[in-house]
This record gives structure tokens, sequence and C-alpha cells, in this order.
């Protein structure tokens, strides 16, 4: 991964994301999903699909002359916000294990990592906070600049 994270100058971008800011208000929760845990048991949480995310920030956005873009570099998700004048700023970066498996599935795994990414990128909560509530899900990242294993 590069070091430049941001344009030269990001005074315009900046401005401009806080104006679109005051105009997001928090997003609908409008998907509820069931997990079962390695011990039989279960739980619940709820968050906002990518789809509704990005309806809930359109309007906001693109009338401050903004947008975003979302790439996968270096094994992270990275979103690109940028201003009509150039100027941009890369958020959002989640580390993304290393995916295999029916383009289905992949596709499903990117969209996820894209949701967390613009989420973060844009400081929005989408979905309930359970604080790691169940305890049983296995997380294995890399940090930065560190070999990713095969999973």
């Amino acid at each position: 991964m590069t070091d430049m994270m941001t344009s030269p100058d990001t005074g315009k971008l900046f401005e401009a994301l806080a104006a679109a800011n005051e105009k997001i208000t928090n997003i609908e929760q409008n998907r509820e999903v069931e997990v079962k845990t390695r011990d039989g048991g279960k739980y619940k949480y709820s968050y906002a699909t990518l789809a509704n995310i990005v309806h809930n920030i359109r309007e906001a956005l693109t009338a401050n002359g903004c947008w975003y873009m979302q790439r996968i570099a270096d094994g992270e998700m990275v979103t690109r916000l940028f201003h009509k004048s150039g100027q941009w700023m890369d958020a959002g970066h989640i580390p993304m294990p290393n995916i295999q498996g029916k383009p289905a599935d992949v596709g499903a795994i990117v969209s996820f990592f894209k949701r967390y990414s613009l989420s973060a990128a844009m400081g929005l909560a989408t979905e309930e906070d359970n604080g790691g509530e169940d305890g049983e899900r296995e997380v294995n990242f890399r940090a930065r600049g560190e070999r990713r294993e095969e999973i």
C-alpha cells in the first residue's frame, strides 16, 4: 500500500463531507440474520444492507459534490471518498481474507467488506453493537505489512 492516503489538498472535500453528514440520519437496520455457533447455540443480529446504506447517503453526498469508489488494494477493502474538485481521501481500510469459492459466495463476501468499509469511511453505525457477546466467532486477519497466511 502506498503512503499517500489523501490528495495534496483536502479542504473542499472535508467541507463537503461535513455538509453531507449534516443531512445523513441514522441508517435503518433493514436485515436480520440468525447465526449458528459451533456449540449448537445461535444468535441474531440486525444490520443495514449495502443497498440501504447507499440509498441513504446518495442525496447528501451528491448534493455536496461527493461520491465514493471501492477497491481491493494490498489485501484490504478501501473506500475512496472524492469531491468534484478532484480532492480525495482513502478511508475505511478493512483487511480481507483470501477469498476462494463459487462466484456467488465470493460476491457475497466482497459485498460484506464493501458494506463495512463504506460504513467506516462515512462514520456510520449500520448494525447492532453486540460487543462480541457470543464469543464463538473466529476472526483471523493479518496486520498491515505482515505476510498473509492462506485461509
